[in-house]
C-alpha cells in the first residue's frame, strides 16, 4: 500500500513515540498524547481479515512479553488499557505451567509493523481472549524496542513458534479411514486436501458393511484458525466421491429368524453412486446453553444418488434381493456445551427390489415400486480432546416413519494420547416386530484405530 496518506501518518506516530520515549510527563498530558495519537491513527479495520496473523505459544516468550508490559505500564501511553490486560492475565500465568497462554500478533495493512498484541488462554479447545493492545506506537512503547523488534521479526520462529497444523495426519479407522494428502504449510490458516472413506451409512441404521457399499472420496477442508485442538474442527469442508458396491455375504440359511445377528443377506448394492458432503459452521463462539462463548453450529448435507445400475449380478446374491439407491442426511449440530454436544436431523432414502435374473428378458430386473423411508434422528453425547484420553461417546436415535420402527444406538470412540483407540457402536431396535425382511434386529461394530498424527 504506497498511499502517501499512511506514510505521513506513520512518520508522525513514529515522531509522537520517538519524542514520548524522550520525554517525561505527567498523566495529563500522556492523555493528551493518546488522543493526539488517535486522531492520526489510519482506521484499516475493513482489512483485518486479509492481514497477516501469527501466535506465539512458548511460555517462555508468552511470559517476556507479559513481564515487560508489567514493567512499563506506570509509564506507557496506554497505561490504564495496560493495567487491566494484566490483571486479566497475570492469573492464567501463575495458575498454570503458560502453556495455556498465547500471544496473538497481527502486522499493519500497509507495512511490517505490529499493530496488535492479544493475549488468548486456551481451555478444552476454546481460546478467550484475555486483553489486547491495539495501534502500532502503543504496541511498540508497552514491548520497549528490544522485545518489540524480536516478535517483529519473528527469529524466534524455529525455536518457539508453533502451532497446531498438521504436516502429517493418518487415521487408520476401518470404519472411516482418513489420510492427508496434502495440506498448506502450518500457520494461522490451513487448508487440507485428505483421502476418505466410510463403511455403511449410521443415519440411515446401516452401520459397517451392512449398506453393501463402501465410499472413496477426496476431502477438502479449511480451518481458520489451527491452533484450536479439537481435531474435529472447520470452518467448512467439502467432500467429493463415489460409493462402490461391495457386496460382503455371511454363509447362513432360511432358518435364522428376524432377529439374527447374522441371517440371510437380501440387501445388496446394484451399482455404484456419486457421494457428496458438505459441511459448514455459520456461526461459533455461541451462548446459547452455556455463557462461555464457546458453542458452535455445524450444518451438514450429504447426498449419495445412483449414477448407474448393474446389468449382470452373482450367483451368490439370492434371486430377489433389495437395495439402496440413492440417499440424502440434513443435520445440525451443536457443539462444545461444555464437554456436551447435541443435534438431529432428517434421513432419507430409497428402496428398489431386484430380482437377480428374469428368464424371459434374460437380464435383472425390477419386481417391486420403489418405497421412500424418511428417518428423523436425534443424537446427543459427551466428548474431549485431552492430553492422554480422547473420547466421544454419543447416544443415538432414529424412526423410521414409513415403517413404524425404529433404532436406538451407541457409537463410542476412545483414543489413547491421539495415537490408537477403539470404536465401538451398537444399534438395538424397537418396534422390531416391525422390521423389514432387509432390516437387522441388531448391529454391533468394532474396530481398532492408529493414528500417525504431528
Amino acid at each position: 500500500m504506497n498511499h502517501p496518506n499512511y506514510h505521513v501518518r506513520s512518520l508522525l506516530s513514529l515522531l509522537l513515540l520517538s519524542w514520548w520515549l524522550c520525554s517525561e510527563t505527567d498523566g495529563q498530558t500522556r492523555g493528551d498524547l493518546r488522543a493526539l495519537y488517535d486522531s492520526i491513527t489510519v482506521d484499516t479495520r475493513a482489512f483485518d481479515s486479509v492481514k497477516e496473523h501469527w501466535v506465539i505459544v512458548d511460555p517462555i516468550l508468552v511470559r517476556e512479553i507479559f513481564t515487560q508490559l508489567k514493567r512499563r505500564a506506570s509509564n506507557a501511553l496506554a497505561g490504564d488499557s495496560l493495567y487491566a490486560l494484566i490483571g486479566r492475565t497475570e492469573p492464567a500465568l501463575m495458575t498454570t505451567s503458560g502453556s495455556e497462554v498465547r500471544v496473538l500478533c497481527r502486522k499493519r495493512y500497509y507495512d511490517d509493523e505490529i499493530e496488535l498484541i492479544a493475549f488468548q488462554e486456551v481451555s478444552s479447545s476454546i481460546a478467550r481472549t484475555l486483553g489486547s493492545i491495539e495501534g502500532y506506537v502503543l504496541v511498540r512503547d508497552a514491548l520497549g524496542d528490544e522485545t518489540y523488534e524480536l516478535v517483529k521479526s519473528r527469529r524466534y520462529k524455529d525455536r518457539f513458534d508453533s502451532t497446531q497444523g498438521k504436516k502429517y495426519d493418518i487415521y487408520l479407522d476401518p470404519l472411516e479411514p482418513r489420510i492427508m494428502l496434502w495440506s498448506t504449510s502450518p500457520t494461522f490458516e490451513w487448508w487440507r486436501v485428505s483421502a476418505v472413506g466410510r463403511l455403511g451409512n449410521d443415519y440411515l441404521a446401516l452401520p459397517f458393511w451392512f449398506k453393501s457399499s463402501i465410499v472413496a472420496a477426496l476431502e477438502v477442508l479449511y480451518v481458520d484458525d489451527v491452533t484450536i485442538t479439537d481435531r474435529q474442527y472447520s470452518t467448512f469442508s467439502i467432500t467429493a466421491g463415489i460409493e462402490a458396491v461391495n457386496n460382503f455375504s455371511v454363509p447362513s440359511d432360511d432358518q435364522f429368524t428376524s432377529t439374527s445377528i447374522f441371517k440371510k443377506r437380501i440387501l445388496q448394492g446394484s451399482g455404484d453412486a456419486f457421494f457428496l458432503r458438505t459441511t459448514w459452521t455459520p456461526a461459533s463462539n455461541l451462548r446459547l446453553l452455556t455463557t462461555d462463548g464457546g458453542e458452535r453450529l455445524d450444518l451438514t448435507l450429504e447426498l449419495s444418488l445412483g449414477i448407474h445400475e448393474k446389468s449382470a449380478y452373482a450367483a451368490t446374491i439370492p434371486d430377489t434381493f433389495y437395495s439402496v439407491r440413492n440417499s440424502i442426511v440434513l443435520m445440525a449440530q451443536l457443539r462444545h456445551v461444555g464437554l456436551f454436544h447435541l443435534g438431529g436431523g432428517l434421513a432419507w432414502h430409497d428402496l428398489h427390489r431386484f430380482s437377480r435374473y428374469i428368464p424371459e428378458r434374460r437380464e435383472p430386473g425390477r419386481v417391486a415400486p420403489t418405497r421412500n423411508n424418511f428417518l428423523p434422528f436425534l443424537e446427543f453425547g459427551i466428548a474431549h480432546d485431552g492430553s492422554l484420553l480422547q473420547f466421544d461417546i454419543s447416544p443415538f436415535l432414529n424412526y423410521n416413519l414409513s415403517e413404524g420402527y425404529g433404532y436406538f444406538g451407541l457409537k463410542t470412540k476412545l483414543i489413547v494420547s491421539n495415537m490408537v483407540g477403539v470404536d465401538l457402536r451398537y444399534f438395538k431396535a424397537f418396534r422390531s416386530s416391525r422390521l423389514s425382511s432387509w432390516q437387522y434386529d441388531t448391529y454391533i461394530v468394532p474396530a481398532f484405530m492408529v493414528r500417525i498424527n504431528y
